[in-house]
């Protein structure tokens, strides 16, 4: 039973008031369980979530294989997984889909502007037991001229100047349906990078630690160099060269 006060406002009676009180508690103690348990289990899972999806990676580098001595014309500078710089050989924390993104930064060390730049991804952990394959993936920088002399058009990366070669999310998704025969791609954990090929503005090629120029008949078509060489610049500041 409620008694107005002297400005129309009512106030509960000292009976109602306990029993309210008496059922508040009641609730709360069966709330306040219900509420920490849930609460409990949220973050379980979430902890376990997190362990299961981040965990310990590695970038590894593979110079040019079967080439003794080979010398490079462009050299990895940066490597960044979800914009954090990590090292070559030394291991980091990431979560399932880490490849996404993954951004490899390179310098151009010779003399020559270069117009297209191949990047080899390869994942041990995908090795073929019968076959002892393992699966790659590429990332490129620039365009691939489809003829001789095309080089007009594109963006160079001058001598001593930097260019980004991106895995980017449309061909992570691409890796993804590629790998999952052999392994899921949250299950990767390591990934070795080794220098594809690169193209020079004036349609010469290296690749391997070897140097090719192109076809003048057809632009496919790369015909070796015939000299052997000990030094990058020995061939660049070759005046003759073919």
């Amino acid at each position: 039973m409620f008694y107005p006060n002297r400005i129309g406002q009512q106030y509960p009676t000292l009976c109602e008031t306990k029993n309210q009180k008496a059922e508040m508690i009641y609730n709360l103690k069966i709330l306040i369980p219900r509420v920490f348990i849930k609460t409990s289990l949220f973050l379980l899972i979430f902890s376990i979530s997190i362990t299961v999806k981040s965990q310990e990676r590695l970038v590894n580098y593979a110079p040019v294989y079967n080439v003794k001595d080979a010398k490079e014309v462009v050299e990895i500078t940066n490597i960044e997984i979800k914009k954090s710089a990590v090292t070559f050989g030394k291991p980091f924390i990431a979560d399932g889909d880490w490849l996404n993104g993954l951004t490899v930064k390179v310098k151009n060390i010779s003399s020559k502007p270069i117009a297209f730049i191949r990047l080899f991804l390869v994942f041990s952990e995908t090795k073929d037991a019968q076959t002892d394959s393992t699966i790659g993936w590429l990332i490129d920088y620039g365009q691939k001229q489809k003829q001789f002399g095309s080089v007009k058009n594109l963006r160079l990366v001058n001598p001593q100047e930097s260019a980004s070669l991106v895995l980017r999310k449309d061909r992570y998704k691409e890796l993804q349906e590629w790998v999952k025969s052999k392994i899921q791609a949250k299950n990767i954990n390591k990934v070795s990078i080794r220098m594809g090929e690169v193209i020079f503005a004036d349609d010469t090629k290296w690749y391997a630690g070897q140097f090719f120029r192109r076809d003048s008949e057809n632009a496919d078509r790369w015909i070796l160099l015939p000299q052997t060489f000990k030094n990058v610049n020995e061939y660049f500041n070759l005046k003759n060269a073919p």
